[in-house]
């Protein structure tokens, strides 16, 4: 598909297909959380009661974990003698952690019928949990590049 691109083949023979995947999704995972880290957003969770929790969600905390996990799995996708197991269980930690929290923020909205939380939650806790399933979908796959080293 993309034979045009002179950089598909250098990436495919040095780190292989499922490596080359753990950095492009690290990549993003870690340009998100610099997003998050640099705007001055409000809770993506809604109102979920005061104290421990809204701290812990707050843009700061939640884009850190986003970076931490990115350059893991880039560090992990770069570097060929460490098992990329780290790298993909690291991109899991931070959609999964959304979706439950932005599952839970809609549970709250259910329950105190509409005081806390946020009416529209269940569809970003879909969205992420699709993310969820796709890095473990990929992180499944046999690389048949791994046979020629």
């Amino acid at each position: 598909m993309f034979r045009w691109w002179p950089l598909r083949n250098v990436l495919r023979k040095h780190y292989g297909r499922r490596r080359t995947l753990l950095g492009l999704i690290g990549l993003v995972w870690l340009m998100f959380g610099w997003a998050l880290l640099k705007g001055n957003s409000p809770s993506h969770f809604g109102r979920l009661g005061p104290g421990l929790i809204e701290w812990a969600l707050s843009a700061h905390w939640a884009g850190l974990a986003w970076v931490v996990c990115g350059l893991l799995a880039l560090v992990t996708g770069a570097w060929r003698r460490m098992p990329d197991a780290y790298g993909f269980n690291a991109l899991l930690i931070p959609p999964m952690l959304w979706t439950v929290l932005y599952g839970w923020s809609w549970g709250i909205w259910v329950f105190t019928r509409g005081e806390y939380g946020s009416a529209r939650s269940w569809v970003q806790a879909v969205i992420w949990s699709c993310a969820v399933v796709v890095v473990m979908i990929t992180s499944g796959w046999p690389d048949p590049d791994d046979k020629d080293r």
